[in-house]
């Protein structure tokens, strides 16, 4: 079972994008400036990383945003 984590982060002083982990560990910089399309883009460049499409869950705590994908094999 692999467990995929896909959070927005900065990396640098000012980069914005993209933390993929889970098999892999990936960064990609912000897709689009509208969030909800940000989002989405973020996760079909996830998929093509990770080979299938996932169920994404979305999951906020202590202020955070992150969305998880659970896949077996």
């Amino acid at each position: 079972m692999a467990v995929y984590t896909l959070t927005p982060t900065t990396i640098g002083a000012t980069f914005t994008g993209w933390n993929l982990t889970g098999a892999a560990t990936a960064f990609h910089s912000t897709f689009d400036s509208d969030i909800n399309r940000n989002v989405e883009q973020a996760m079909d460049w996830a998929e093509q990383i990770i080979g299938t499409r996932q169920n994404w869950w979305h999951i906020r705590e202590n202020g955070r945003d992150r969305w998880e994908a659970v896949t077996t094999r």
